[in-house]
């Protein structure tokens, strides 16, 4: 399911980043602790003018995140660790241990912008940490002429017709975290369709895919299906199934049935 995030989530993205994720985790953590809000339409209509409005300020915060990058690739950090049998260490190496590390270099960054494959290193070997330093900057291996900015290109279509509405949308994002000709694209497709007393259906299907597979674990398709009814003035019922299929290989649908009720005040 594709939400928007109201605050910073470890491992996951930016406060008012648009991010796919399980159903069960959306709907059972993400959503009620009030972290994160449905994708929807009008959601996205509304933070992408808050964007919009905020360019400037970005503008800025990217530029120091983008030196940041630049002055923590330049640095060798050395963290020390004894080692039992064979290649396992005692202890283990955290996202806290870099941030530590980082800070007695004079360059502070959260543990929670760290990203460490499995979350802890254990074992002697050649790891790869991810640092988030702001929503469109990743640092790299080298900086220089293959700098990469990460740019979204977004389509849509939408249709009004005699009780029913459809609508799709296209979504390319290119150097996907500010690497180099890494992309990834989404697609959705939906409509509604009204049937008698105040009561409709309504479909949505989307599609987020990346090339060559580098974000395996996130791409998928995710389906819904419902129907929808005015009980009275301002209260809505709505049963509807959602599936969701990870495109990893030999993954398996998860699917729920789920009720909802809209209060308008």
């Amino acid at each position: 399911m594709e939400l928007i995030l109201k605050e910073d989530i470890d491992n996951l993205g930016f406060k008012d980043e648009v991010v796919v994720v399980k159903n069960g985790y959306g709907r059972n953590f993400l959503i009620p602790t009030g972290k994160a809000v449905l994708a929807t339409d009008s959601a996205k209509k509304v933070l992408a003018e808050n964007l919009k409005q905020q360019t400037k300020k970005n503008q800025k915060l990217i530029k120091e995140a983008e030196k940041l990058g630049n002055d923590i690739l330049k640095i060798d950090l050395k963290i020390s660790s004894k080692v039992g049998e064979g290649d396992k260490l005692f202890g283990s190496i955290s996202s806290k241990n870099l941030s530590d590390a980082l800070s007695k270099e004079g360059k502070v960054l959260d543990k929670k912008y760290i990203i460490i494959p499995g979350r802890n290193i254990k074992r002697l070997g050649k790891y790869e940490a991810t640092l988030r330093l702001h929503r469109d900057v990743v640092p790299r291996e080298s900086y220089g002429e293959n700098d990469a900015h990460q740019s979204t290109t977004s389509a849509a279509l939408a249709y009004k017709g005699d009780g029913f509405s459809l609508g799709a949308e296209y979504n390319l994002q290119e150097n996907a975290k500010n690497v180099l000709d890494q992309e990834r694209t989404g697609i959705s497709a939906y409509g509604s369709y009204n049937l008698n007393d105040g009561m409709s259906l309504f479909a949505r299907y989307d599609e987020l895919s990346s090339e060559s597979d580098w974000n395996l674990s996130e791409d998928g398709t995710f389906m819904i299906i419902g129907v929808e009814k005015q009980m009275v003035k301002g209260l809505k019922v709505a049963l509807n199934y959602q599936s969701s299929t990870a495109a990893t290989e030999n993954a398996e649908a998860e699917s729920s049935l789920f009720m909802n009720l809209e209060f308008k005040f």
